[in-house]
């Protein structure tokens, strides 16, 4: 079963991206359907997963016998407050009702690093609009902080939450070699063509 879960989510993801081509060509003049909010290393060509309507989470730690109902949303069919985070559409997996999913919420994670003021959300990359969502404490595989300090005096805070694992996120991803000396500063570059 979690085979076919996973083969469900590929041919879901290939389709997705077959629609959103086609309706990015034929609309082109409206640019919300175009415009996605996200960070640099956002994910590509992968659906948002959403368990009981309001956890976010990653196929992970479902158990496929656990699973009462599955939907999948192309972007346009997606709930309001998931706009951003469904460019390439939503799964959304239903429970059986005694199944329980242990999750923080974006508080939690503010709290755990001492984040006091205001702090921008993204998961896997994207925007979050809508901070009343759940994020399934087991699928969490990667908090990414970044500060910017302003003219002002104050700091905005960012803070990605990647339930992808490394080797599904677009773009490379730095992994620390042993023998690197302290204070080495590597340069991502891009490559011409």
């Amino acid at each position: 079963m979690k085979k076919l879960i996973t083969v469900l989510v590929a041919v879901f993801s290939a389709f997705s991206v077959m629609a959103q081509a086609d309706s990015a060509k034929a609309v082109k003049s409206n640019a919300s359907d175009s415009l996605y909010r996200h960070l640099p290393d956002a994910k590509e060509k992968q659906p948002l997963i959403i368990v009981n309507s309001n956890i976010i989470t990653g196929l992970g730690h479902i158990n496929p016998n656990d699973i009462a109902s599955l939907t999948v949303l192309k972007d346009r069919d997606s709930p309001a407050n998931l706009a951003n985070l469904s460019r390439f559409g939503v799964i959304s997996i239903t429970l059986k009702k005694d199944v329980k999913i242990e999750t923080n919420t974006f508080n939690d994670i503010k709290k755990r690093f001492n984040i006091d003021g205001k702090a921008r959300f993204a998961i896997d990359g994207y925007f979050v609009d809508d901070e009343s969502m759940l994020i399934s404490a087991q699928d969490i595989n990667e908090i990414n902080l970044t500060w910017k300090k302003n003219k002002g005096a104050t700091t905005d805070v960012t803070i990605n939450i990647w339930m992808l694992a490394p080797e599904a996120r677009k773009g490379f991803v730095y992994k620390p070699n042993p023998n690197d000396k302290p204070g080495t500063v590597y340069i991502r570059g891009l490559a011409s063509k």
